[in-house]
């Protein structure tokens, strides 16, 4: 079971990576300011179309799954997917062991 501060650490690798997103140079506007004012202001703080484009980014970049054995990417993982074209870190590590553990 997660307990309230699995909760608060889970929220923080969240804004580390969507900071990390917006440092990447990966969004263009509307998508980065939507990102800096998640940042700033938190998620409750959209309105309208900010939220339809919070989603897309969170679809894109948030909500990975390995294109190799489709797992769910981990939120501390994802930076490194993302330059990894969308592989989770054991499916990395097969591939540069080619396929030896």
């Amino acid at each position: 079971m997660m307990g309230w501060n699995d909760h608060l650490e889970e929220e923080s690798e969240r804004q580390d990576v969507i900071q990390a997103l917006v440092d990447s140079g990966k969004l263009d506007d509307p998508a980065l300011g939507v990102a800096k004012k998640v940042l700033d202001q938190g998620e409750s703080s959209l309105v309208g179309k900010q939220v339809n484009v919070f989603v897309f980014i969170t679809e894109k970049y948030l909500e990975l799954e390995c294109k190799r054995c489709h797992a769910q990417i981990p939120v501390s993982e994802l930076v490194e997917a993302w330059d990894e074209d969308g592989l989770c870190s054991w499916c990395i590590k097969m591939e540069s062991n080619d396929g030896r553990l």
